[in-house]
């Protein structure tokens, strides 16, 4: 079926084309046959003048389009219409400036050509030749993004192998990689990347107990609830994040961040727990996230840290 779909939509684009080519030599003559040079020459101006003012959409399109490979590819449906939302304010936003530098450019442009063509001639063209990228703007661009992502045929999903090191595996869907073969212009290879580190600093963070400063317990432990999660949003993550203590209850079961640090996980955060700890509050099976540590290593990540962080 997709193949059939990017079949349809090739061929559709391709008929766009010769179309648009066939109207390019043609158009012109007519309007210089039946309206004279003059018109002919309005239109190609206003025309380009109109290609400028399409500059307010300031490349919405294009960033749309890469936001939703991800969750198309995972048919994450919250987020294609989170990603769709916002695509359809930024176009309405663009819209908005676009009308306004349409009234002056209806406005300003007939008083430069007023002896040659009718004011309101020039007028009812311009608003015609612009009328195009306004259905756009208001109605139907998010569904041209939405078109034009959802022919992604492949997904990239990465894995963390070591230090430094991951692997990368790009996966072609079989009608996309019988089109790539048909075209020949794919090839696909095992290649090694290094990975350059761009000083980044060697951060430790320390969490000692199960909740956040001092005082009431449940405010305690909310606010270390929401400090672990905002910490999984940062765009600088921690090296390594050492549980101790009633902190050791964090990375167990009936916690309520364990989703956070699966997350931090993921993405190479080190998670380690105290055994001793564990095995005090008798833990020691319910651990979830990370793994068991001992105090010589946690003593040796807090003395190799850059930066030691201890909510």
């Amino acid at each position: 079926m997709r193949s059939k779909s990017a079949l349809k939509n090739i061929l559709a684009n391709l008929i766009l084309q010769i179309t648009a080519a066939i109207s390019g030599l043609i158009l012109p003559r007519f309007f210089i046959i039946a309206y004279g040079s003059t018109m002919n020459g309005m239109i190609v101006s206003v025309t380009q003048f109109i290609s400028y003012m399409a500059l307010v959409e300031a490349g919405v399109s294009a960033a749309s389009i890469v936001g939703l490979y991800k969750p198309l590819a995972d048919n994450n449906i919250v987020e294609v219409n989170r990603i769709l939302s916002a695509t359809k304010r930024f176009y309405y936003r663009s819209g908005i400036f676009y009308i306004a530098l349409l009234v002056i450019l209806v406005a300003a442009y007939p008083l430069l050509v007023k002896n040659q063509i009718d004011e309101g001639l020039t007028r009812f063209m311009i608003i015609i030749l612009a009328s195009s990228n306004i259905v756009d703007y208001f109605f139907l661009g998010k569904y041209k993004v939405l078109l034009m992502a959802n022919q992604k045929g492949y997904d990239v999903h990465s894995e963390k192998v070591a230090d430094n090191e991951f692997k990368v595996t790009m996966t072609i869907n079989a009608e996309a990689a019988q089109i790539a073969a048909n075209s020949a212009v794919a090839t696909i290879e095992e290649e090694n990347c290094p990975i350059t580190p761009l000083n980044k600093k060697n951060t430790v963070v320390v969490i000692r107990s199960n909740q956040m400063g001092n005082g009431e317990e449940e405010l305690g432990k909310a606010l270390l609830k929401g400090f672990i999660y905002a910490l999984s949003q940062q765009d600088t993550l921690p090296s390594t994040i050492l549980f101790y203590n009633s902190g050791a209850y964090i990375t167990c079961e009936e916690s309520a961040s364990i989703e956070d640090l699966k997350s931090l996980e993921a993405q190479g955060v080190e998670i380690l727990t105290c055994g001793t700890c564990l095995n005090f509050y008798g833990l020691t099976d319910k651990l979830q996230v990370g793994e068991i540590t001992n105090m010589y290593v946690i003593a040796e990540k807090m003395t190799q840290a850059d930066l030691i962080v201890q909510p």
